[in-house]
Protein backbone atom coordinates (compact mmCIF):
# COMPACT_ATOMS: atom_id res chain seq x y z
CA UNK A 1 0.00 0.00 0.00
CA UNK A 2 0.82 3.70 -0.66
CA UNK A 3 0.60 6.40 2.29
CA UNK A 4 1.10 10.02 1.82
CA UNK A 5 1.84 12.76 4.53
CA UNK A 6 1.68 16.22 3.74
CA UNK A 7 4.59 17.97 5.25
CA UNK A 8 5.10 21.58 6.35
CA UNK A 9 9.23 21.87 4.69
CA UNK A 10 10.39 20.21 1.74
CA UNK A 11 9.36 16.42 1.44
CA UNK A 12 13.06 16.05 0.37
CA UNK A 13 14.79 17.43 3.99
CA UNK A 14 13.06 14.70 5.58
CA UNK A 15 13.63 11.86 2.82
CA UNK A 16 17.49 12.48 3.05
CA UNK A 17 17.36 12.65 6.87
CA UNK A 18 15.23 8.84 7.14
CA UNK A 19 17.33 7.63 4.87
CA UNK A 20 20.65 9.02 7.34
CA UNK A 21 18.06 6.19 9.83
CA UNK A 22 17.96 3.76 7.44
CA UNK A 23 14.71 3.79 6.36
CA UNK A 24 13.90 4.62 2.76
CA UNK A 25 10.88 7.01 1.74
CA UNK A 26 9.97 8.72 -1.68
CA UNK A 27 8.88 12.10 -2.89
CA UNK A 28 6.45 12.94 -5.24
CA UNK A 29 5.54 15.83 -7.71
CA UNK A 30 4.27 18.20 -4.70
CA UNK A 31 7.70 19.06 -3.47
CA UNK A 32 5.39 18.67 0.47
CA UNK A 33 4.64 15.23 0.39
CA UNK A 34 6.50 12.04 1.54
CA UNK A 35 6.05 8.97 0.27
CA UNK A 36 6.05 5.81 2.36
CA UNK A 37 5.95 2.63 0.44
CA UNK A 38 5.76 -0.37 3.72
CA UNK A 39 5.85 -3.70 2.89
CA UNK A 40 2.89 -5.82 3.37
CA UNK A 41 4.20 -7.59 6.04
CA UNK A 42 5.12 -3.73 8.03
CA UNK A 43 5.38 -5.35 11.80
CA UNK A 44 4.29 -3.27 14.56
CA UNK A 45 8.22 -2.62 15.91
CA UNK A 46 8.72 -1.32 12.33
CA UNK A 47 5.98 1.17 12.24
CA UNK A 48 7.28 1.98 15.75
CA UNK A 49 10.81 3.00 14.45
CA UNK A 50 9.76 4.71 11.57
CA UNK A 51 7.01 6.70 13.25
CA UNK A 52 10.54 7.71 16.26
CA UNK A 53 12.60 8.48 13.11
CA UNK A 54 9.74 10.81 12.27
CA UNK A 55 9.32 12.44 15.36
CA UNK A 56 13.23 13.10 15.59
CA UNK A 57 13.67 14.32 12.04
CA UNK A 58 9.91 16.66 12.34
CA UNK A 59 11.00 18.17 15.76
Amino acid sequence: FLLGLELDRPAGEVQRALFARRILTGTSTDPHTLRLLPPLSFSAEEADLLFAALQEVLA
